[in-house]
């Protein structure tokens, strides 16, 4: 066999092998928004997964998409148009690059949490004192 033709013949052997590989992270990644979904925490989290500035690039996000928590990549640029795509669905860079942000996302998405809930606290508290001016002036 020719060199090109034993070149060849193991890139077809690799064919294979990486898309295994990449079926199997796919599976990963619907694990991993799988897991991020049971915390039941209902709050958006976003990490810059690539561009230079907010008001362009893109974004890992877990938010709702349609009736569901998902991991979308969010694109901004300059005009302010703004597309929204399932992880899974982005390039195979695309999802290895959001997987190296996982952890970042996971810290955001806590911080997210932390924030609401100070929000609801304080709502509370206002409605907390609107009543007692209420019941004051009566």
């Amino acid at each position: 066999m020719t060199k090109k033709l034993e070149v060849l013949a193991k890139a077809r052997d690799l064919q294979p092998r990486l898309a295994a590989a990449a079926d199997n992270l796919n599976a990963k990644i619907a694990e991993f928004e799988k897991a991020l979904g049971s915390l039941k925490l209902g709050v958006v989290a976003s990490v810059q997964l690539s561009g230079e500035s907010e008001s362009f690039g893109e974004y890992l996000r877990f938010a709702k998409w349609r009736d569901a928590w998902r991991l979308v990549v969010v694109e901004v640029d300059f005009h302010a148009d703004v597309n929204f795509e399932l992880l899974q669905n982005k390039s195979r860079e695309t999802r290895l690059a959001a997987v190296a942000l996982f952890p970042s996302l996971i810290e955001e998405l806590l911080r997210s949490a932390e924030r609401e809930i100070e929000r609801v606290a304080a709502s509370a508290t206002a409605i907390d004192d609107l009543i007692k001016q209420v019941e004051k002036s009566s």
